[in-house]
């Protein structure tokens, strides 16, 4: 797997709820999409998660910089199949699984555990 193949990805993206919630993915490299999770809290930007999705020889990995980690966390391309990608991390506390899907144009996220028994659902329309 390529990360060229997940470039539907890239561009701005809001939360589809009343809050101002977004993710931003950009292309800086051949190997590298950056992306960022924030906030709009009072007109500022609250930043809640640095993302990157990286190629790696032949592997492509999800790497989240969060505040309450001490280092960045990986998360291995293990499914892809032009529309859904899963990433996955079972030594992680939570989630163990990071999934984007492109359906109809949005971006949908999911963050769970290994059984699914803990589960967090995103919906993103694409605002750029």
């Amino acid at each position: 797997m390529k990360l060229s193949g997940l470039h539907w990805i890239l561009g701005k993206w809001k939360l589809v709820s009343k809050e101002e919630t977004y993710e931003t993915w950009r292309q800086t490299s051949d190997t590298v999409f950056d992306g960022r999770g924030y906030s709009v809290v009072d007109g500022k930007e609250k930043i809640n998660e640095s993302i990157q999705l990286v190629q790696r020889v032949d592997d492509v990995f999800y790497v989240a910089t969060v505040p309450h980690n001490p280092a960045p966390v990986d998360f291995k391309l293990v499914a892809f199949d032009g529309k859904l990608a899963v990433f996955e991390n079972l030594a992680h506390d939570f989630p163990h699984y990071i999934k984007y899907e492109n359906r109809n144009g949005r971006l949908f996220a999911v963050v769970e555990n290994q059984d699914a028994s803990k589960q967090i659902q995103y919906s993103f329309e694409r605002i750029e």
